[in-house]
């Protein structure tokens, strides 16, 4: 009989625990069995806690999220059949919970609006301030990264850029976390108004075409500092490369600086006077070549060959045609 009811105690003791992982609310809600021993019992219960603060453990939204039971047990007040020290238990555990069902939301949200309705998850009472303070800045950072790589994807999208400067900061958002990735903004628009400066016409132009109140004066100052050099590069090749002549007659363009363009008449005419040299030399040599093979001089002088060198080219003939005679 001894052993039929030390048996009967195990079995119904091996129930309890069972039941702990399968209905774990209706054992916190029991009172203790007089077959049980006090250590037992708090074993039981504190299994039976961990499984009923884990239910609901995969939610794959906000909404689902306060509808899980460690949510509730964070906002609700003491259920009657929780003692003081499992209740502290459970705040422990459910915040810790929580704390991981949020990242795992976190990580599988795939576009960065589902983030708006995770912003509006409101604060469990019972969660301490300090630790809910760490959470929310958590699924900020996540937030802003998320808006940071969307955002990314428009780094050649001028107008892109611009809508999303103008949007406003999300409610609920921390405003330094805003401003961090306000200023992500602004520097992926600088980028892109200097990248396209080295593919248009007129730099100058583009620039003043776009709005630049979203800069700072000295990012404002280098965009405009470098169109005005890429444009003044080119208008340098063009004068390079047309008539040097006909440019130097024409009027200095409004957006070129006095003393810019002063220097760039002055490399002209340094070019126009070296290509007349260089003319007049190769004149010259040819008309000595020629001599040397004893070909006559025309009688009409070339209009790059000065009188002195023409008369210095007909004594030079007259010499060596002498010599030849001789």
């Amino acid at each position: 009989m001894k052993n039929f009811n030390s048996f009967l105690k195990n079995m119904l003791i091996n129930d309890l625990e069972r039941k702990a992982y399968y209905e774990s609310k209706k054992i916190l809600e029991k009172r203790k069995p007089i077959y049980v021993s006090r250590k037992k019992w708090l074993n039981i219960r504190k299994v039976a806690i961990d499984e009923f603060v884990g239910e609901n453990k995969n939610p794959r939204n906000i909404r689902e999220l306060e509808f899980s039971t460690c949510y509730k047990f964070l906002n609700n007040n003491k259920p009657s059949y929780i003692n003081n020290n499992e209740w502290d238990y459970i705040l422990k555990k459910s915040t810790e919970i929580l704390e991981e069902q949020i990242k795992k939301i976190v990580l599988e949200i795939n576009y960065y609006n589902d983030f708006s309705v995770l912003l509006g998850l409101n604060k469990p009472k019972n969660i301490k301030q300090d630790i809910w303070n760490i959470i929310q800045n958590k699924i900020f950072d996540v937030f802003i990264l998320l808006k940071k790589y969307n955002a990314s994807q428009y780094c050649f999208n001028t107008d892109k850029i611009l809508d999303l400067l103008k949007e406003r900061k999300q409610n609920g958002m921390a405003e330094d976390k805003w401003l961090d990735y306000y200023n992500f903004l602004k520097e992926l628009y600088l980028q892109n108004l200097l990248g396209k400066l080295y593919s248009i016409k007129s730099p100058i132009e583009f620039i003043n075409n776009h709005p630049l109140e979203y800069l700072e004066d000295e990012k404002i100052y280098e965009l405009k500092h470098e169109a005005y050099r890429l444009e003044l590069l080119a208008f340098k090749i063009l004068c390079y490369t047309n008539n040097p002549k006909e440019l130097i007659k024409k009027e200095k363009p409004a957006w070129i600086k006095d003393i810019d363009f002063k220097i760039i008449v002055l490399d002209l005419k340094g070019k126009i006077e070296i290509d007349e040299k260089r003319e007049e030399y190769k004149e010259k040599l040819q008309l000595i070549n020629g001599i040397l093979k004893c070909n006559k001089l025309q009688m009409d002088r070339s209009k790059n060959i000065n009188e002195e060198d023409w008369s210095y080219l007909f004594d030079l003939e007259k010499s060596i045609k002498d010599k030849i005679d001789n």
